[in-house]
């Protein structure tokens, strides 16, 4: 990346999907891990005690975890435990899924999920002239689903969930060039699907990455690289949230 930081600047401020009829675009392809971690909720056993009719609900935690298993159930394998679900946001904005392992070929799900913004965007930017620490984050009303992909078996659940998404774009500038930039995704979500053939409702959070600070490994804020964000305390600064674990 080669940019003037007055121009990333600017560029930070537009949207980062199509809903804003703008783009924030990333100058190399970034990666981050998916987190899902939802509740599904559905009508449990009827039973009768003394007299007393009783309408149970249960409700059951679905992690990323449980996302992989059931994608791999429908490709007709079986991932490691320790694989890994990945979201990449192209150069030229788009988003993919796949799963990966190791150093084990990535396999593309991207058919399997949805997102989709259904809002206009609004953008704060934090930018420290001393550290040179840009900040953008980007929030927007966006859904997320997970559905069965054509020539894949049918998945055991589904679901449809939205709510306001912040992504969180973030780059280290050195003597007025950019050097390095990152995302990260977080969303409290709610919406209904199903869950075995019976209507389900669902509630949680989706992210990707870890708060403010986000890149891939050498990247800013990943391993083996520089923390990227604004104080906690800072005007703008992203919150950080907890990172979902499988």
């Amino acid at each position: 990346m080669k940019k003037a930081a007055t121009t990333v600047i600017l560029a930070a401020l537009c949207a980062w999907t199509a809903a804003a009829s703008e783009t924030t675009l990333a100058q190399t392809n970034l990666t981050q891990p998916l987190n899902i971690n939802l509740t599904a909720i559905i009508a449990g056993a009827e039973s009768t005690n003394d007299g007393v009719v009783i309408q149970s609900a249960k409700h059951i935690r679905l992690t990323t975890g449980d996302v992989i298993s059931a994608l791999g159930a429908s490709l007709g394998t079986t991932f490691p435990v320790n694989a890994q679900l990945l979201l990449t946001e192209s150069t030229a904005g788009t988003l993919t899924v796949a799963v990966k392992e190791g150093t084990n070929a990535a396999v593309d799900v991207t058919g399997f999920f949805v997102f989709d913004v259904s809002s206009n965007a609004i953008e704060s930017v934090w930018f420290g002239t001393n550290t040179g620490i840009l900040v953008t984050n980007v929030h927007a009303l966006e859904t997320f689903g997970f559905q069965n992909n054509n020539g894949a078996t049918a998945l055991p659940w589904h679901f449809s969930v939205s709510g306001v998404a912040t992504m969180t774009y973030a780059g280290i500038d050195s003597s007025g060039i950019v050097t390095g930039d990152g995302f990260a995704l977080s969303a409290q979500v709610s919406g209904s699907g199903d869950y075995d053939g019976a209507f389900a409702l669902f509630q949680g959070f989706i992210s990707a990455g870890a708060g403010a600070g986000c890149g891939g490994p050498g990247g800013p804020g990943g391993p083996g690289g520089a923390t990227v964000g604004p104080p906690p305390d800072a005007p703008g600064a992203p919150a950080t949230q907890p990172e979902a674990r499988r």
